[in-house]
């Protein structure tokens, strides 16, 4: 967010939505490295694919955190079904043997979720807040990186 405005051709706007999306029941899903890094990587193609920006996201064991930026199109509760509906859509379609020990029936995610409006701030402020919030869900450190993480076997598949 070098820029923390989106310049437009009639208008300029700043600021974004901090989400908070549970899966149903609130199982701890978000334990299994293979199903995270999915969900990561379709949220990261997604938000583009939708011409937002997905500045930072975390996951807890039975959640995740979102920033997203560049939302001018959308309202909090549009967005907010857009993305858990391709996202649940994407992880039943492509990794049903790992989910299905869950057995949430026909829904990934839990029917609510938390939105916050987040006015212009740096990079670090988000990331420090999301990073902050969650190391009270972990005992040991969640890898990050996609070098710990190798998704061969699950391919990100075509999202339309």
């Amino acid at each position: 967010m070098s820029d923390s405005y989106q310049h437009n051709k009639h208008c300029v706007t700043g600021g974004g939505f901090h989400y908070q999306f549970t899966p149903k029941y609130r199982q701890p899903v978000f334990q299994d490295a293979v199903i995270r890094e999915y969900i990561r990587n379709a949220f990261e193609h997604y938000a583009n694919e939708l011409g937002i920006k997905l500045e930072c996201i975390e996951f807890g064991p039975d959640h995740t955190h979102l920033f997203v930026t560049q939302v001018k199109n959308y309202s909090e509760s549009r967005l907010a079904g857009l993305l858990k509906g391709k996202i649940s859509w994407l992880v039943r379609k492509y990794l049903t043997d790992r989910v299905k020990k869950y057995e949430w029936g026909k829904s990934f995610w839990s029917d609510g979720y938390f939105c916050e409006a987040i006015g212009s701030m740096t990079q670090e402020n988000v990331e420090y807040y999301i990073t902050r919030q969650q190391k009270k869900h972990w005992t040991r450190p969640v890898l990050k990186t996609r070098e710990h993480t190798r998704i061969t076997q699950y391919e990100l598949g075509d999202f339309n």
